[in-house]
């Protein structure tokens, strides 16, 4: 098709978005939402199959939208459930929406979880 093409050595959507920081490519196209912890300012998520709905997904707005710093958005992300750690028991999205709302980082949500 013409379009240039790497194969990652490591984690790809890390090598992405390293790609995009560095400026080499525009926006990352995956549906793994691993890419905005990695810092991924615009994501392009859909793009796999031709039956779901391609769409734009900009890191800023996400952060606007939740009212959280970065930081705050990877723990919200990691007490969601990910690839890398298991997961809290009770704990989805919903509570760690409310949890990093309240506490603003994992370590102060734990702390009030010891409570």
């Amino acid at each position: 098709m013409g379009i240039p093409a790497f194969k990652a050595n490591a984690e790809a959507e890390a090598e992405c978005v390293n790609m995009l920081k560095k400026g080499i490519v525009d926006c990352v196209g995956s549906d793994d939402m691993d890419c905005l912890t990695f810092g991924c300012t615009t994501l392009i998520k859909g793009i796999r199959t031709k039956k779901d709905p391609v769409f734009e997904i900009v890191l800023e707005k996400v952060l606007k939208g939740f009212g959280f710093n970065m930081d705050e958005f990877i723990d919200f992300c990691i007490l969601s459930g990910c690839d890398y750690l298991g997961t809290i028991p009770k704990v989805g999205p919903t509570t760690a929406f409310k949890f990093i709302t309240e506490h603003r980082s994992i370590e102060k949500v734990l702390e009030f979880m010891k409570e």
